[in-house]
């Protein structure tokens, strides 16, 4: 047998990402092991903590007799399960997944599309326009600057942080105008 093809690998999704699986069962029949397979599967998985879902999934086949569950595992599951045999067809299995990896992995390094550079822009601005855009900067800070934005902090406006530039947090308490009452109130208080 080469190296090529030793057990089927295929892929799928665990956990709503592309992993490559193998079928437990042809990894079971590839490592000759003497044990049934139902309790050797089921045994390991309890025995090195696998966890459904993350490690395997199991798929139920429906078959001329009664349905078959099938443990489908990623190829780091089996991996594990081929060194635990610690026979050469373990060692062998497992520089296999290896080399799946390593082939799966480079598949997706070309087919990645390349970087894109930052773009950079350059402007050229005759004198005039030099002063257009600074006198326009200038009236936008002047309007910031403006009595527009102490008026809104005065009422206790939510615009207030908006005319500054700054969008107003969703938790932020709203600020109430202080009446002249309270005010008062404030002035006739002993400390």
């Amino acid at each position: 047998m080469t190296n090529s093809n030793l057990i089927a690998i295929f892929n799928g999704q665990i956990a709503h990402q592309s992993v490559q699986l193998c079928n437990a069962r042809e990894l079971h029949s590839f490592l000759e092991s003497q044990r049934q397979y139902a309790n050797w599967i089921s045994e390991r998985i309890k025995d090195y903590g696998f966890t459904e879902n993350e490690d395997y999934i199991i798929v139920t086949e429906r078959t001329n007799g009664r349905p078959r569950k099938e443990y489908h595992i990623t190829l780091d599951m089996g991996k594990e399960l081929a060194m635990v045999e610690r026979n050469e067809k373990g060692r062998q299995i497992r520089k296999y997944f290896i080399e799946c990896e390593r082939q799966a992995k480079q598949k997706n390094e070309e087919n990645r599309p390349l970087a894109i550079p930052e773009k950079t822009y350059t402007f050229t601005l005759t004198e005039y326009e030099l002063r257009k855009l600074a006198w326009l900067w200038k009236i936008a800070e002047r309007m910031r600057n403006s009595h527009a934005l102490t008026t809104a902090r005065k009422l206790g406006s939510r615009y207030c942080l908006r005319l500054r530039g700054k969008p107003r947090l969703q938790n932020e308490p709203r600020r109430m105008p202080e009446t002249a009452y309270q005010n008062d109130r404030r002035r006739r208080m002993p400390p």
